[in-house]
């Protein structure tokens, strides 16, 4: 499915989501509407669709993903369908949201560099699945993600001391050291049985993923 608006400067934005997928699953159109189960049955399965370099090189996988919390998650979904040895080791980081590419990168950078000859696969994806829904007259700001966000993945192998007769890298990382953030206040996601929302601002704070 292809969508696009004609305010929001956006040519064209992709979904897995298919007509025939809704069509079958018509909880997926109806605000607040039970569809979990649905969804995750399709994040379970597409997540781990992600191959990266020649696994024998691979010896630590991170993924990073806010669409599903499954335990086993797809750190290990993704290491079954490759193939991997059973000791790679596989960090896995949820709910990074927006900001997920750089704490991926740094945690990869530090493997690569504190391992001798490691090949870091990592691996970030997210299907909006998830938060998908129905409008609601109530609720038009959960209009603002769909319009923003789309199914989307990437994938990459991080190591050091390259070997540049077998191995052709593509770019060479330079990282510096950056204050960390002053703390504030959070976004608190809630994981319901229609999915994620969003809370209202007053309602907002320093809190954990929740299931209701």
């Amino acid at each position: 499915m292809t969508l696009r608006g004609d305010k929001s400067t956006i040519r064209k934005r992709h979904m897995h989501l298919t007509e025939e997928f809704l069509k079958e699953n018509p909880n997926m159109c109806a605000y607040m509407a039970p569809s979990l189960d649905a969804r995750q049955d399709l994040v379970v399965v597409e997540v781990p669709k992600l191959v990266g370099q020649p696994k024998s090189k691979i010896t630590h996988v991170v993924f990073c993903t806010t669409s599903g919390v499954d335990m086993p998650g797809a750190d290990y979904q993704l290491t079954k369908l490759l193939g991997l040895r059973p000791s790679v080791k596989r960090p896995m980081m949820y709910q990074q949201g927006c900001f997920a590419g750089g704490p991926v990168l740094r945690l990869a950078k530090d493997l690569a560099e504190n391992n001798r000859g490691a090949r870091v696969l990592l691996v970030c994806s997210e299907i909006t699945g998830v938060t998908f829904c129905g409008p609601s007259d109530t609720h038009l700001d959960s209009l603002v993600g769909q319009a923003f966000f789309s199914d989307s993945a990437a994938a990459l192998i991080v190591g050091s001391n390259a070997d540049i007769s077998a191995e052709a890298h593509l770019r060479e990382g330079v990282c510096r050291a950056n204050q960390p953030p002053r703390l504030g206040r959070c976004h608190r996601w809630t994981l319901e049985r229609s999915g994620t929302h969003l809370p209202s601002p007053q309602e907002r704070s320093w809190t954990h993923l929740q299931e209701h």
